[in-house]
C-alpha cells in the first residue's frame, strides 16, 4: 500500500535529524587529525582525514606547496572560485584540478567531478576552498565517501569538526547524503579535468573584495607589541577596499541585480569609505582609540553576513 507523502517527508526529515544527532555526539570519535604544526599563514585549517585525503584553506605561497609535496600530496583539488596557483603547484610536481562550487549546494555533477579527480590521483589529495571551513570540508567528505567508504555519519561528524556552518544546510545535506559512485558513473567523466576555471567578472570582483577585507582584518588582529599595528599600511589597504567596492558597483552584472542587492553593495562601500578615514586618522596620530574603526569592521562583517544569507548561501 503506498505511503502518504507526509509520512515519507516525516521519515526523511527524521533520518536527517538522526544523522545530525550522531554528528553532534561529543563522545563520537573525531574523524580527522588536525595538522597544527602548519602555520595558518601558510594554510588554514589543515586536517588529514585519511591516508588518501587532506583538507585545508587555500595554499599561500611557495612554502605551502613545498609543505604539500613533503606530505606526499599528488593532486590538489580546489573548490574555491579563485584561480589556483598553478606556477607554484607545478614547481613542486603537484597536479591541480579546479571544481568551483558555491555555499548554497554541492550539486551531484560537481560531486562526481571531485570523486573522479580523487580516484584518478596518483596518490593522496588535498581539497581546499578559501578558509577550509565550509565548501572544502563538504568536498573532502565526498572524497572520503568515494575512496575510504565513509558513512553519512562520518561525513557529518567531519563537517561539524571542521566548523562548517549550519547556515549552509543544503551544502551539508548534499555532502552528507552523497553515496559512493558506481564505476560506470565515473567512467563517463573525461579524465582531463580542468586545472583552472576562469571566474565571471562578478565572481572575480567578489573574490577580490573578500581577499582585501581579510587583509584589512589582519591589521586589527596583530599581536599587541611595542610597535602595534601598521596603520600606514592599513590605510593603503582600506583605500583599496573602498575602491574595490566602487568598481564592484559599476560592473554591468551588478547593475542588473535586484535593487536591494545594489543597496547592500552601496551601504558596504559607504562603510568601507568610513573605515578608510578612521584608519587614516589612526595612522596620522589624530586619534588613539581604535574602537570606532573596530566598530566599522564589525558593521562590515554584519553587512557581509546579511548579503551572504540573502544572495549567496541559499539555493
Amino acid at each position: 500500500m503506498p505511503q502518504h507523502p507526509s509520512r515519507l517527508m516525516f521519515a526523511a526529515c527524521w533520518s536527517l535529524v538522526a544523522l545530525f544527532a550522531i554528528a553532534q555526539d561529543p563522545a563520537a570519535k573525531l574523524p580527522a587529525k588536525p595538522l597544527k604544526d602548519i602555520p595558518p599563514a601558510v594554510m588554514e585549517n589543515v586536517h588529514q582525514l585519511s591516508a588518501n585525503v587532506y583538507s585545508s584553506g587555500g595554499p599561500n605561497g611557495e612554502v605551502a606547496f613545498e609543505t604539500l609535496a613533503k606530505l606526499g600530496i599528488k593532486t590538489i583539488i580546489s573548490v574555491d572560485g579563485a584561480q589556483p596557483d598553478l606556477v607554484n603547484a607545478k614547481k613542486f610536481g603537484l597536479k591541480y584540478v579546479h571544481v568551483p562550487i558555491g555555499y548554497d549546494a554541492l550539486p551531484k555533477e560537481k560531486a562526481l567531478l571531485i570523486a573522479k579527480a580523487v580516484k584518478e590521483s596518483k596518490g593522496p589529495v588535498l581539497i581546499h576552498c578559501h578558509h577550509g571551513k565550509h565548501r572544502g570540508p563538504a568536498a573532502a567528505a565526498v572524497a572520503c565517501v568515494t575512496v575510504d567508504n565513509w558513512t553519512p555519519e562520518q561525513a557529518l561528524a567531519w563537517m561539524k569538526q571542521a566548523g562548517t556552518s549550519p547556515n549552509y544546510a543544503q551544502l551539508i545535506k548534499d555532502a552528507g547524503s552523497f553515496q559512493k559512485p558506481l564505476a560506470a558513473e565515473l567512467d563517463k567523466i573525461p579524465a582531463d579535468l580542468p586545472e583552472a576555471v576562469a571566474p565571471t567578472p562578478l565572481v572575480d570582483a567578489m573574490l577580490k573584495i573578500d581577499d582585501r577585507f581579510d587583509t584589512v582584518l589582519k591589521h586589527f588582529n596583530v599581536a599587541i607589541d611595542v610597535k602595534g599595528p601598521n596603520w600606514k599600511q592599513a590605510t593603503t589597504d582600506a583605500i583599496q577596499l573602498d575602491e574595490d567596492f566602487r568598481e564592484f558597483q559599476r560592473l554591468p552584472a551588478v547593475t542588473k541585480l535586484p535593487v536591494d542587492f545594489q543597496k547592500l553593495a552601496a551601504d558596504m562601500q559607504k562603510s568601507a569609505a568610513e573605515l578608510h578615514l578612521a584608519i587614516e586618522a589612526l595612522a596620522a596620530g589624530k586619534v588613539k582609540d581604535t574602537a570606532p574603526a573596530r566598530d566599522l569592521v564589525t558593521r562590515m562583517q554584519q553587512q557581509c553576513v546579511t548579503c551572504h544569507k540573502q544572495y549567496r548561501d541559499q539555493k
